[in-house]
């Protein structure tokens, strides 16, 4: 890494990033601000999926309500990303 121009910056660990931890950490999160509304922004190329995370929800909260829309990422100049074309939720528990 030290030999490039270009300086990467090291991730920092999150449970969110890992398929082992991310649904117990969401699980986590949603319980942790089960008194307040919560609006979470999310793509449907993240794990876990919006069944998964709307379910996890609804434990703490009695109405969950999703809106979704098309969303297509932009990386430079690189045309032929896979995964570019997804759908974008903001899911709503009140």
């Amino acid at each position: 890494m030290e030999q490039t121009r270009v300086k990467k910056i090291e991730k920092p660990f999150t449970p969110f990033g890992s398929r082992k931890t991310a649904i117990d950490a969401f699980d986590r999160l949603f319980r942790k601000y089960r008194r307040s509304t919560i609006v979470l922004s999310y793509s449907s190329n993240g794990y876990p999926d919006r069944e998964i995370l709307e379910g996890l929800l609804r434990r703490y909260k009695s109405s969950v309500t999703a809106f979704e829309r098309p969303h297509r990422y932009h990386f430079g100049t690189h045309n032929g990303v896979e995964r570019a074309t997804v759908r974008e939720y903001l899911i709503v528990g009140q």
